[in-house]
């Protein structure tokens, strides 16, 4: 069986408002990073394809990628994504992100507060979704 590529996509910016205007401080990023790295290394971090209409509700049988590693670099939050299965699913999501066509993002627990800043955030997945 031939090796899953992995590949490095940006996650967020932080102090930068997100599609859904929300401003995730650094230090916030930097806080929730040990534990999302702990998950990391029990490779228990496994990221979803966002639907739309969904119930929120999370099925383990329908993790699409493995976060292999998460850190800061400068401001952005990049992390190391491993499709689960294919071989042909990781060429995919490589070329449909490089091509715009998804863009990957934090799903997690915490406060937004009346300026729309995230505060106590705890990170739980990395997950995809379609951009249109």
């Amino acid at each position: 069986m031939s090796e899953i590529p992995e590949f490095t996509v940006d996650v967020i910016t932080c102090d930068t408002p997100t599609a859904r205007g929300r401003i995730y401080p650094r230090d916030v990023i930097e806080k929730a990073l040990p534990a999302f790295k702990k998950l990391i290394k029990n490779e228990c971090a496994l990221g979803f394809i966002e639907t739309k209409g969904g119930s929120g509700m999370v099925n383990i049988d329908n993790a699409t990628h493995l976060i292999t590693k998460a850190e800061l670099k400068g401001s952005v939050l990049k992390a190391r994504i491993r499709p689960l299965n294919q071989k042909y699913l990781s060429e995919y999501m490589e070329s449909a992100y490089k091509n715009n066509r998804i863009k990957f993002y934090m799903r997690g627990l915490g406060t937004v507060n009346a300026d729309r800043t995230v505060s106590h955030f705890e990170i739980l997945s990395i997950d995809v979704g379609v951009t249109t």
